[in-house]
């Protein structure tokens, strides 16, 4: 887990940095690699690194060049699948030097070029430079776990996975995108498809690889997707299903846990966190009997650590709670804002770097449980609330009378209206009240959300509506909430896993019906009101998978949100909505609201004064 920069001139130019200023810019990332700096600077390519060492910690240091010097590489993440990878480019003539996965990326992509991408099986942000064919290759694992932005900076094509190393760039005239802004009002997602929250910053979508020829002239750009869902198997039986979940995810949980360092697990007392602890109190190592909770100032009987201390007395591990109260909630805001150069995704943001930071004495490698949710039918409201909307176009009378009692109409609208309707923070038909004319219009009345949107839901991979929407969440959920644990983590040097968030457990869990992960009691013909009040249940084959493995008390356990009191903590932000960009942006009418009681109208305020704080810390 790593840090890495970058920056390209064309062919016969110079990098528009000397060595002092691009060591500057690494620098910015210390945090995500607090064990060691790298640069390689040769002609028009400059190649920058900061490490934190977790496999074969002597040796791996970056940048990594071929011996003759014709191939270099910069690389953020972990590979599970090196073994497997090491003795196929042994059989091809590969000689290895390291332990170090960064080793084998370097000869996969030295080896089999493009083609390599698709090969490697973990979480990932790299770039690959051709020396001799002036080419380099970006690319992002197809979960979305690592970060990987670009952007023309003066005459120079740089990347990073550090915002705030590309925004210290002296060329760098950083200017909000108002249409990201607007959707992450909505959505509470930094990105949106390839746009960043910065105007000329991109980002690679995750499973996306950028091929950038590097002329004379300048430069062309390529993208590529390295990765293809599988389709869903619809006659697949319980019992197979069962099967595949306890197999394939626990073959993943084993799989991330090689490191040289030590490690431990996040337990929040949920079915997911609960899934990983269990599996790796197998492996029998120390350290991994250590796991760690955060959690609010004080416990309901349903609290997380509630029921992550129960499940640690189950389990035999050495457990922690991590306490954040409205003082600490507040600094870590900030603090997180400055640090990743975004607005928090969510208020739970400020527990997990704190737990990060309260971890990293102890160890350097944390195990987390997102993906499972969006792989396996977590959502249980959201979904089916879109199966009312994809039903609703040719609704029996029966359930025309439900949705009506549900919605208070049963024109639903297209699947893209319905979903941001029952799914947003700020709904994309109260923006008028929220955004002045100016930032109104910038946003173009969030047109580019509904595209994005609408090309999700559309993309292939499924035949079924309701299956679409699933996938939307893996693709867009998920790398929400990976973007959210790598910032945190990576904000205090702390490596996050995600054995659920894996390739092959995708492969594995998308080809599962629905049906197997969603049931309902009373049948699937109900409203998603009457549904959830007659015992909805999600992530059912997943459940049933390690039922044998748990307590029924977690097994049975609803999902919940890692749940802090943050609408009572959020009064002290609310003098950021006068700063000079939270005006030109925000009307009146909704920073007076908000400021007189930010708790009454939470769900605007949230995402209302993270912006505006981002605001004018990035934009004064």
């Amino acid at each position: 887990m790593c840090g890495i920069f970058g920056a390209v001139a064309a062919r016969g130019a110079r990098v528009g940095l000397d060595r002092p200023a691009l060591e500057h810019l690494i620098d910015t990332m210390a945090r995500r690699g607090p064990d060691g700096r790298g640069l390689v600077l040769r002609n028009n390519v400059a190649l920058g690194h900061r490490r934190l060492a977790v496999v074969d910690v002597e040796a791996g240091a970056q940048p990594m060049c071929s011996p003759d010097g014709r191939f270099g590489l910069v690389y953020n993440g972990e590979l599970y699948n090196d073994p497997e990878l090491r003795a196929a480019l042994e059989r091809e003539g590969v000689h290895f030097r390291t332990r170090c996965d960064t080793e084998t990326v370097l000869w996969a992509l030295a080896t089999w070029g493009i083609g390599g991408i698709k090969r490697l099986r973990g979480m990932y942000g790299l770039a690959f430079y051709d020396f001799e064919r002036h080419q380099l290759l970006l690319a992002r694992d197809p979960m979305g776990n690592k970060p990987l932005y670009a952007g023309m900076f003066g005459d120079d094509f740089c990347f990073s996975s550090h915002l705030p190393a590309l925004l210290a760039h002296p060329a760098a005239r950083p200017e909000p995108n108002v249409s990201v802004l607007s959707s992450y009002l909505t959505t509470l997602r930094t990105t949106l498809g390839n746009a960043t929250l910065f105007d000329g910053i991109a980002t690679l979508r995750p499973g996306e690889a950028w091929t950038v020829e590097v002329g004379v002239e300048g430069f062309r750009v390529d993208a590529t997707s390295t990765w293809q869902e599988p389709a869903v198997e619809p006659d697949m039986s319980w019992d197979e299903a069962v099967r595949l979940t306890r197999d394939t995810v626990t073959e993943s949980v084993l799989a991330h846990l090689r490191a040289d360092v030590p490690r431990c697990t996040l337990l929040s007392g949920g079915l997911d966190s609960a899934i990983i602890a269990a599996v790796v109190r197998e492996d029998g190592s120390p350290d991994l009997l250590r796991t760690w909770c955060a959690g609010g100032p004080v416990d309901t009987d349903e609290a997380d650590p509630v029921h992550a201390q129960a499940l640690s007395e189950a389990l035999g591990t050495s457990h922690r709670t991590i306490r954040v109260d409205g003082g600490a909630f507040e600094q870590r805001w900030d603090q997180l804002t400055r640090e990743t150069g975004l607005p928090l995704s969510t208020p739970n943001e400020a527990a997990i770097v704190a737990l990060s930071e309260a971890i990293r004495p102890h160890a350097t490698v944390a195990l987390s449980g997102e993906g499972a949710d969006e792989l396996f039918g977590g959502y249980v409201w959201p979904m089916l609330c879109a199966r009312d909307g994809v039903r609703a176009v040719t609704a029996s009378p029966a359930l025309r009378r439900g949705l009506v009692a549900s919605y208070g109409t049963s024109d639903l609208g297209d699947s893209v209206e319905h979903y941001l309707r029952t799914t947003g923070w700020v709904g994309v038909g109260a923006k008028a009240g929220v955004l002045t004319a100016g930032a109104l219009e910038a946003a173009g009345g969030d047109g580019g959300l509904r595209e994005e949107l609408a090309l999700e839901l559309g993309r292939v991979g499924t035949s079924d509506p309701w299956e679409s929407v699933l996938r939307l969440h893996r693709r867009v959920n998920l790398s929400g909430l990976l973007g959210r644990l790598d910032t945190t983590t990576m904000a205090a040097g702390l490596e996050g896993r995600t054995p659920f968030a894996d390739v092959r457990v995708a492969e594995a869990a998308l080809r599962i019906p629905l049906a197997h992960k969603i049931v309902v009691a009373g049948g699937l013909d109900q409203t998603a009101h009457e549904a959830v009040a007659s015992g909805a249940i999600g992530k059912a084959v997943l459940r049933a998978a390690f039922r044998d493995r748990l307590p029924e008390r977690t097994t049975q356990r609803p999902k919940v949100s890692f749940p802090l009191p943050f609408q009572g903590w959020m009064g002290p932000a609310v003098a950021s909505l006068e700063g000079s960009r939270a005006r030109a942006v925000f009307t009146p009418a909704i920073r007076q609201a908000i400021a007189t009681d930010p708790a009454a109208a939470w769900s605007y305020a949230w995402p209302v004064l993270s912006a505006a704080r981002w605001l004018g810390m990035w934009f004064p």
